[in-house]
Order: structure tokens, then C-alpha cells, then sequence
């Protein structure tokens, strides 16, 4: 009878055995089919190919190499290619990231397309972060959209201040793209330009895709224009420098798309990201196994600070003992502030960075850094 009771004793140890074994292996499989519970999933929409590639891809490298510093299981991302900012393909690639990436996190490029992400980003909870804007725009979306880069309104009007006040410009002609960025960051440069004194003489609205400014510059020198402003496209950009310096316009004054520099752009004044820290071009540089100029460093410094940024807030939902979710995560995005590539990283109450610009000027064939 003892022998037997034993028997039975043993029989259900290995049973318990088992059933423990079993327990663990598919608890196992449960976490590594569902990595929100251990891993960060970010989902990354950029434009990596078309006219504004080299932005996208800049920032993609970025991205990788923060990622890079982190373990295998603490953060996985997924990118997605807008094509230089078309909206259609932009809520295609959401949606794929929400409903099958199941990520925690949107980053996205610009303000160009933000308006496409609110309503689905609402829906779902998942906070998303514009890499390199933060604007009115982007404040009025507060709810889901947080601004991570360079203020547009504060970039435009310091470069109407700069125009005003050291290069002596007193009457300006304005080209404007009917493209989001644009229309906000020249409206900027308008106001202020006008606040401290300065005329207006045309502001003139065109295409995002238009190559032909000759009417509207001949217009500028009947009204006796200084300079121009035109913070358009890459493309649209080359065009009307090439025509301004065929007219005879001395002073010409753009944004950040001034990509192609040429014998037409020497002289030619921009906004632009700029980022020199040796240490970090040295880290992309060990990394790539490559090197890039300030404009291409300083993209790749969005991406990279970005991910650090939202690693430090994960870092705050972890050690309060909560679940990596994305509401979780976004509750922590405005109690983080970072000191990263690209200067000091933080949201104020409109979840927008203050952030500003850096002025350039092409000097013997390259971009020169004249005010940071």
C-alpha cells in the first residue's frame, strides 16, 4: 500500500513537473509573439526615396544607429517610405504600423503630411513625433502629434531679422510653395519682416511643383525688390536661383531646400539644420563606415536624438512598474527632457520644441554656417 501511495506521490510530482515546463515554454512564446510587453516597437515614416531622399535616408541612419546602443529586446522599429511626402501612401503606411506592426510610437518627418496622421493616431491612442518640425500646425493636433524638431515660425522670422538687420534688405518679394511648410515658415518671415520695418513688395503663391518664376522675379525688379525669399522644394529652388541670378538678383534667401549647390547658389543665404559635434560625426562615421556634411550629420541627430528621447520616457514607465503601452508612454513624453545632438529636447504645454534654425551661406562652392 506504502509502495503504491509512492507511486501515485511521484506520478503527480512529474505531472506538476510538466504542466510547470509547459506553462513556461508557452508563457515564453507568448511574450516573444507579443514584444509590446518587453519591447519598444517604434514605426518610422520618412522619405526615403523621391525629391527629399537624402532627408529620410539621413534620418533613417540616424535612427539605426541609436538603436544600434540599445539590447536586441529593448526597442525594434519599422520603416516605412512615404516618397517625399505623399499623404495617400502616408495612411497607408499608418495604418499598417498601428493595426499590423502593432507599434507604440509614430516618428514622421515633417509637417508636410502631419495632417494625414491625426485622426488615425486619435483613434488608436499612439502618440506620434514630427522629427523635424514644430509649429502652430502641429500644435492645434496637441492631443496626438507632438512637434520633436525645429520651430518653423521661429526659423522664418529669424531670418527676416538676419535679412533686416545685417544684410540691409528693406524691400522683399516672397515666393511661397502652397505646401504646408512653406506657407507657414514664409507667412512667419512676412509678419516679422514687417514688424521691424521692412516692405513686402510681392508674396506670391505657386505650385509645389513649379519651375518657371521669370514673371514673378521681373515683377520683383519693377518693384524695386532687395532680395527674394523662397523657401520651396529642392527643385523649384534650383530653378529660381538659376532665373534670379539671370536677372541680375544679388540677395537671395531660401530655406531648407537648398540641396544642390552650384556656381547659381554661391552667395545664396538658407535656414538649415546644422549639427558639428565632432563626437557624434565621429560614432556615424565608425558606424557607416562613411562621412556626411553639418546638414547630413544634423538629420541623422533628429533621428538619433529622437530615439533616445522616447527610450528616456520608456525608462519612466518601467520604473514606475507600468505596461509599455502607448498611452503609458505618451503620458511620459512631456516629463522628459534630453540634452542630444541637436540641442536640448523637450515639449512645452503645445507639445512643441523651441528650437530654431541655423543660417547658411554658400561660400566657394559649399555651405557655411554664419549664425547657429
Amino acid at each position: 500500500m506504502e509502495r503504491k501511495n509512492s507511486n501515485i506521490i511521484n506520478a503527480l510530482l512529474s505531472i506538476a513537473i510538466i504542466a510547470l515546463f509547459v506553462f513556461l515554454i508557452i508563457s515564453n512564446t507568448i511574450r516573444q509573439k507579443n514584444p509590446a510587453q518587453n519591447t519598444v516597437s517604434i514605426g518610422v515614416i520618412l522619405p526615403l526615396s523621391g525629391e527629399l531622399g537624402f532627408v529620410g535616408s539621413q534620418m533613417q541612419k540616424g535612427i539605426q544607429l541609436a538603436v544600434s546602443e540599445y539590447e536586441e529586446n529593448e526597442i525594434s522599429v519599422v520603416f516605412e517610405d512615404d516618397q517625399s511626402f505623399d499623404s495617400v501612401v502616408v495612411i497607408k503606411a499608418l495604418n499598417k504600423l498601428i493595426n499590423i506592426d502593432k507599434v507604440s510610437v509614430i516618428f514622421n518627418a515633417s509637417v508636410n503630411t502631419v495632417k494625414s496622421l491625426d485622426s488615425v493616431l486619435k483613434e488608436s491612442g499612439v502618440p506620434g513625433m514630427v522629427l523635424w518640425d514644430s509649429n502652430d500646425t502641429i500644435n492645434d493636433l496637441k492631443s496626438t502629434i507632438y512637434g520633436f524638431g525645429y520651430s518653423t515660425e521661429k526659423t522664418g522670422e529669424k531670418m527676416a531679422k538676419y535679412a533686416y538687420e545685417e544684410l540691409g534688405v528693406r524691400n522683399v518679394t516672397v515666393v511661397t510653395a502652397q505646401d504646408e511648410w512653406s506657407e507657414i515658415i514664409s507667412q512667419a518671415f512676412v509678419d516679422k519682416f514687417q514688424e521691424i520695418g521692412g516692405v513686402v513688395a510681392i508674396q506670391k503663391r505657386v505650385s509645389a511643383d513649379e519651375n518657371d518664376f521669370r514673371t514673378i522675379l521681373l515683377m520683383a525688379k519693377e518693384k524695386r525688390s532687395d532680395a527674394v525669399y523662397y523657401p520651396l522644394f529642392p527643385e523649384p529652388t534650383v530653378k529660381l536661383t538659376k532665373q534670379a541670378r539671370e536677372l541680375g538678383f544679388e540677395t537671395l534667401l531660401t530655406g531648407d531646400g537648398l540641396v544642390d549647390i552650384s556656381t547659381d547658389t554661391e552667395g545664396v543665404y538658407s535656414t538649415q539644420t546644422w549639427t558639428d559635434n565632432t563626437e557624434f560625426e565621429k560614432k556615424y562615421k565608425n558606424f557607416f563606415d562613411e562621412t556626411t556634411d553639418p546638414v547630413g550629420l544634423s538629420f541623422s541627430g533628429l533621428g538619433y536624438d529622437a530615439v533616445h528621447f522616447v527610450m528616456s520616457a520608456v525608462k519612466q514607465v518601467r520604473d514606475k512598474g507600468k505596461p509599455l503601452t502607448p498611452e503609458n508612454i505618451k503620458s511620459n513624453l512631456n516629463n522628459t527632457r534630453t540634452n542630444g545632438i541637436t540641442g536640448l529636447n523637450s515639449f512645452d504645454k503645445n507639445n512643441t520644441s523651441n528650437k530654431v534654425q541655423s543660417i547658411t551661406i554658400v561660400r566657394n562652392g559649399r555651405l557655411e554656417l554664419i549664425e547657429r
